[in-house]
């Protein structure tokens, strides 16, 4: 795994949260697709930034009904991580329902407009 490794030094759980807190307030707060692109390649490597692509996208197969073989097959993923993330979506994980139902909806909306352009 060329996933960065947490220090085993224990940061004070005061300093952790507000460290998080300052992330997750400036990831709120790109709001455009370039700033986001370019925050993302910056704090994370190319192989990260694929890792987590994958897992969004084994979240949205599975819900689609796709099994672990296609899956595999498609994108190159063991099968435990695919049993990672379907334990997630099973045990209620709200941020990847949430993803994938916006995902979902946006290529509903896309198949619908490009319905109606083929007859315009």
């Amino acid at each position: 795994n060329s996933m960065g490794r947490i220090s085993r030094r224990k940061i004070d759980p005061e300093i952790e949260q507000r460290v998080n807190e300052i992330f997750v307030n400036y990831i709120a707060v790109l709001s455009t697709r370039p700033a986001i692109v370019e925050f993302l390649q910056s704090l994370l490597t190319q192989t990260e930034q694929v890792m987590i692509s994958k897992r969004l996208a084994i979240a949205l197969l599975l819900t689609k009904g796709f099994n672990y073989e296609e899956i595999d097959d498609t994108l190159k993923v063991s099968k435990s991580t695919v049993s990672g993330v379907d334990k997630e979506l099973q045990s209620g994980a709200t941020g990847y329902r949430k993803a994938v139902s916006k995902i979902l909806k946006d290529e509903k909306l896309e198949r619908t407009w490009n319905k109606l352009e083929l007859k315009i």
